[in-house]
């Protein structure tokens, strides 16, 4: 039976995802073949205090990690969180309301 296997040597970057004013950022990890994604860490912000901001990482359908955002500027959040094998990631920050603008980076393995 082949075991998926978590690669540690080489560490992704998903890229700066700016999202408009008052719309979300959103980064899709493709699923992979006999590879679990593990969610490193997420660097986002937002330029003001939102009103519904929130960050969430859901693989293979599952919601891993859901929190609220209440202030403008850096969040960097340490995670280590996965999923199974072939499983997609999906990391979102939410919209933060009129004339808010969020910026969202993921790093993963």
């Amino acid at each position: 039976m082949n075991q998926p296997q978590i690669q540690f040597g080489n560490r992704n970057h998903s890229g700066d995802y700016p999202a408009s004013d008052d719309e979300a950022a959103v980064v899709t990890i493709s699923a992979e073949a006999n590879r679990t994604h593990v969610i490193d860490r997420v660097v986002c912000s937002y330029d003001a205090d939102p009103t519904g901001g929130r960050i969430t990482v859901v693989i293979g359908g599952v919601t891993k990690f859901d929190q609220f955002i209440t202030h403008a500027g850096l969040a960097p959040l340490d995670l280590g969180v996965w999923g199974g094998a072939n499983e997609a990631a999906v990391i979102t920050l939410a919209a933060g309301g009129t004339n808010v603008t969020g910026k969202l980076d993921v790093f993963y393995l």
